[in-house]
């Protein structure tokens, strides 16, 4: 499977075409971050930024973006950082998990709320489940011990961070937006077993740089396995993209740079991209698998980021185009304009 099997639309490049016609960007180089978006967005928001080409948001999201990249190169104030596990009796939590992709209730259902713990107690509980149901084994390499459990996503709820939804809504149909804010609401992100996986140390690290993202494939009707494909995140083109600009991230990667390297100690074999790694649970309602929506948000939001290039592994090439603002913004090195005419050749 790809790892970005949205620029294989053909539909899409025409769409972005048509768009670039009605915007007047044909000579114009947008700000990477725009690009990113355009490329990853779903099909029906491109075809309503056509249909209303000339709102704010759209001008907004075209011509000055720097408000979204600070939301992406900025996370929530939680790091990723390992949780230390204990043994501890707590009441089970009911989740949500139906076979395959999860559906919403056309009223939009509720999400089951937890219980009421000290935000302290309620995150050693949820690491201690996360631990057993991971057999205290790094979910990637199975490697066993010194692994902890370490956060999915960290994301703020649409009250708290009203932008960072808006944001997403420019890339994502209502459906998904409203999928993903439920899931973020349930809880605590930070007090929940299916927002955690048991990490080994160097693969935490790579988790929290961004070198890595996991794509949910397959979710059993009794919530018990599930299926997440690995892919290596690789650092991002160097050349300032246009609209129509077909983006480019390698699939068969087996490193993302630096001799980075992880391997399945179980079966011995070096982890590439596209690795199916499968995860299991005894008991899906006290020690439930990782959120389908958590999963799916954080699969999209690791790619943006890194195609965007505020995330993710940097060589040396772009360690070099550093003082070159126009590498991760779009912004023109020579002027404080977001917008760069195109130049021939």
């Amino acid at each position: 499977m790809s790892i970005a099997p949205e620029f294989d639309q053909s539909y899409r490049a025409q769409l972005i075409a048509e768009l670039e016609k009605k915007l007047g960007l044909e000579a114009i180089s947008i700000p990477r971050l725009s690009w990113a978006m355009l490329w990853f967005a779903d099909l029906d928001r491109l075809q309503e930024f056509i249909d209303n080409p000339h709102t704010v948001s759209t001008k907004s999201m075209f011509l000055h973006p720097e408000p979204f990249e600070d939301l992406l190169a900025l996370p929530d104030e939680r790091e990723s950082t390992p949780i230390p596990t204990r043994r501890a009796q707590a009441d089970s939590e009911e989740q949500l998990f139906p076979s395959k992709r999860p559906r919403l209730d056309d009223d939009g259902g509720k999400w089951p709320s937890t219980e009421s713990l000290d935000t302290c107690e309620a995150s050693d509980i949820a690491a201690d489940r996360c631990a057993v149901r991971d057999d205290n084994r790094c979910f990637v390499t199975k490697a066993g011990q010194s692994s902890n459990a370490t956060y999915i996503a960290q994301v703020p709820t649409a009250q708290s961070d009203p932008s960072f939804w808006e944001m997403l809504s420019h890339c994502v149909s209502k459906y998904k937006i409203n999928a993903w804010k439920k899931a973020v609401e349930q809880g605590g992100l930070a007090e929940r077993c299916d927002n955690m996986l048991c990490m080994s140390p160097s693969v935490a690290a790579y988790w929290r740089e961004y070198l890595f993202a996991l794509k949910p494939l397959e979710l059993s009707e009794d919530r018990t396995s599930m299926n997440v494909q690995f892919f290596w995140l690789p650092a991002p083109p160097l050349d300032m993209e246009y609209m129509t600009s077909r983006p480019d991230l390698p699939e068969d990667l087996d490193t993302p740079g630096n001799d980075i390297k992880l391997w399945d100690c179980r079966i011995e074999r070096k982890i590439v991209s596209g690795h199916i790694i499968t995860l299991v649970t005894d008991d899906p309602e006290e020690r439930p698998l990782p959120s389908w929506y958590l999963l799916e948000m954080d699969w999209f939001l690791r790619r943006l980021s890194v195609l965007a290039g505020l995330m993710g592994y940097e060589d040396d090439e772009l360690e070099d185009e550093e003082d070159d603002s126009s590498y991760t913004t779009g912004r023109s090195s020579c002027c404080d304009s977001w917008c760069k005419p195109r130049t021939s050749g």
